[in-house]
């Protein structure tokens, strides 16, 4: 009885950690790419913002599992979680995904408002010293969490 529990629990640790890096790193992404200089990764960035925020998490979870079902996983796929079967790790991957695609967009737009929030001066500053858009990103954000 106990062992089943702890696998539960475990389970739902994994998963809890493997979506919140997954929407950490795709927030990340999306931020990036919706302040870029390129107007077709900007938009398409806003679109997938616009709907990851608008569709519910729920749903995005349950479409990504039901779609995933039909399909045999690929044997290089490994199970995520402790008690899933073989046969269901391409759903355990299809629900952690579409759990991190549902605060991927809520993610994006938060770090886009922290890095607006630096200031007009100090990324015209960070531009001036000729850093390309990601070691600019990168040093804007060092400098912001050291202050």
């Amino acid at each position: 009885m106990m062992d089943g529990l702890l696998n539960h629990v475990v389970a739902t640790v994994v998963l809890f950690l493997l979506s919140g890096l997954l929407a950490l790193t795709l927030g990340f992404v999306l931020m990036a790419l919706s302040l870029g200089q390129r107007w077709w990764l900007r938009s398409a960035s806003e679109a997938l913002i616009t709907i990851t925020r608008g569709v519910p998490t729920s749903l995005l979870v349950v479409v990504a599992g039901i779609g995933a079902i039909r399909h045999p996983p690929p044997g290089w796929l490994p199970s995520p979680f402790p008690g899933t079967s073989a046969g269901m790790a391409l759903v355990a991957w299809a629900v952690t995904v579409g759990l991190a695609l549902g605060s991927a967009g809520h993610l994006a737009v938060i770090l886009r408002t922290g890095y607006y929030a630096i200031g007009q001066a100090i990324r015209e500053g960070a531009t001036v010293l000729g850093l390309g858009a990601v070691r600019r990103l990168r040093l804007l954000l060092r400098e912001s969490a050291e202050a």
